[in-house]
């Protein structure tokens, strides 16, 4: 049962640590870019899932609550102002993105730290990487501007100590078979 829990862990590990990696490849070769279009897909996110509530409530009587339809109608108008004040909304996202940053850095020392309680290989890269988070995430709420270049370091490194993760598990197996 263990074993399995730590197979899966293994792959899931691998799996995120390998799109991370390329998420921060993607962010770096063109961060504003990456921004205004990660920005804008909430916005065309939101107006289709407004329309989507709508119609359901003139179509289903399931749906024919006064909140479904008010609640479709803000999805749409949010994502309209999105839309059309996009400076705007690509620095909040980063400012929202750079709070994120802290506490999944926090997240991960704490979680490195409980690993080093059991032995587990590889805990100290979780730490740094937790640490390095919390760095980059006040850099980001303090400039915003460098939110594609500071992400995508940190996807990058996060992504590593995900693929770090899966060999330290590897080794947990083989030391355990």
């Amino acid at each position: 049962m263990i074993r399995e829990g730590l197979n899966k862990a293994k792959w899931s590990s691998l799996i995120i640590g390998i799109l991370l990696i390329l998420s921060g490849i993607m962010f770096y070769t063109n961060p504003m870019a990456t921004l205004v279009s990660v920005s804008t897909w909430i916005a065309v996110v939101l107006i289709a899932t407004g329309i989507i509530k709508i119609v359901r409530y003139f179509a289903n009587d399931v749906f024919k609550q006064g909140s479904f339809l008010i609640i479709g109608i803000l999805e749409i108008v949010l994502g309209g102002i999105m839309i059309s004040t996009q400076p705007v909304t690509a620095i909040t996202l980063a400012m929202f993105v750079g709070f994120w940053e802290i506490f999944t850095g926090v997240s991960e020392i704490v979680t490195s730290i409980d690993l080093k309680k059991f032995d587990f290989p590889r805990w100290w890269v979780g730490f740094i990487s937790g640490i390095l988070g919390i760095v980059l995430g006040f850099m980001i709420i303090k400039n915003p501007t460098l939110t594609g270049t500071l992400v995508s370091i940190y996807a990058i490194v996060y992504g590593v100590t995900f693929v770090s993760t899966f060999f330290a598990i590897n080794s947990l197996l083989k030391k355990y078979e």
